[in-house]
């Protein structure tokens, strides 16, 4: 099922086409801010996305995303981001309603498409945030530095983080992206 929701560039919804079933729940009153169809978590990183493509005129297109209903629930979604068609200012974000294997084919599909492991750590990341607020990918040290990984006692495992999001400021002392994991973090694949 498709929708559409027209934004202004205060982001502020203009205009909408939530009628299909599948969408009922999502309050996007016109007037409000787009935002407020997002989890918390997810809103500085869809900002930076919808204000990127203002900014350039360049659509981002079909990203898999939640939105979130008036009772709480979420509903995965593939979004694309486009300029909106002149006379008109603003932006259309059309969304299309996932099925849950839907969703898993997409991010099958992307995953792995790159041979840069931050790349692919950040794909499955992104992948994964559909099921939750935070996802990160943590990888053996050796891949990183292309050692390749060897059976070797457990307790000499180091982790580093390969991939977290959402795209936001973390509280202080968080491993964040590149950093190592503790060194007790290794016993968590036993």
């Amino acid at each position: 099922m498709l929708g559409a929701v027209n934004l202004d560039r205060e982001l502020r919804v203009t205009h909408r086409n939530l009628d299909a079933p599948v969408f009922a729940g999502l309050d996007a009153a016109i007037g409000s801010p787009f935002v407020d169809l997002l989890p918390q978590g997810d809103v500085p990183t869809v900002t930076r996305r919808l204000r990127q493509v203002l900014e350039t005129g360049e659509a981002h297109v079909a990203r898999v995303q939640r939105l979130r209903r008036a009772d709480g629930s979420e509903l995965v979604v593939s979004m694309s981001i486009l300029p909106a068609a002149a006379p008109r200012e603003g932006l259309t974000v059309s969304v299309i309603a996932m099925a849950r294997r839907l969703h898993l084919y997409a991010a099958e599909t992307a995953i792995g498409t790159s041979l840069d492991i931050g790349e692919t750590a950040q794909s499955l990341a992104e992948s994964l945030l559909a099921w939750g607020d935070v996802a990160a990918v943590d990888l053996d040290f050796a891949v990183w530095t292309g050692e390749g990984v060897t059976e070797r006692a457990q307790d000499r495992i180091r982790l580093r983080r390969a991939a977290l999001v959402p795209d936001r400021a973390w509280p202080e002392g968080y491993v964040t992206l590149g950093e190592d994991l503790p060194g007790d973090a290794s016993r968590l694949l036993a």
